[in-house]
């Protein structure tokens, strides 16, 4: 019989292998394989792509780090916390000045439409006018419109 092994199908039932051979041959490792790739693909998602940034993260790690020796350790801690302060403003003044960037082309843009809608009413009320001048003219008789 173990000559026909190989020529029987790979999925067998319950009654040989037991439920998980129906789904994946009893091989644990294809579905851990994939959960690592799925929460790999969530921290790489959670990631901060800003360099400047990171290198702000990283100074405030490396202080967080430092062994408990006050004395010893207050100038390289004092360094990294201005590396963290200067990181984090750069990050805050570009973050502002995008943000004014934004603000100042939707100003121009809604100035722009303001200005279109304006000539529209004022060609719709120059059209109201002549129309109305044409309704007289054509109802009325000739005398009575002067």
């Amino acid at each position: 019989l173990k000559a026909f092994q190989d020529l029987e199908p790979k999925v067998v039932g319950v009654l040989r292998r037991g439920r998980r051979g129906g789904f994946d041959e009893g091989k644990a490792s294809a579905k851990l394989a994939l959960s690592i790739a799925d929460l790999q693909a969530r921290q790489d998602k959670n990631v901060v792509r800003c360099k400047t940034l990171r290198r702000g993260f990283e100074h405030s790690r490396a202080i967080r780090l430092l062994p408990s020796d006050r004395v010893k350790n207050e100038p390289i801690a004092e360094q990294h916390m201005q590396e963290v302060v200067k990181s984090f403003t750069s990050v805050v003044d570009n973050c502002e000045r995008r943000s004014q960037r934004f603000h100042e082309a939707f100003l121009r843009r809604q100035g722009h439409l303001s200005e279109r809608l304006s000539r529209r009413v004022k060609r719709i009320q120059n059209d109201h006018c002549e129309i109305q001048s044409k309704k007289q003219q054509s109802i009325l008789p000739s005398v009575v419109s002067e």
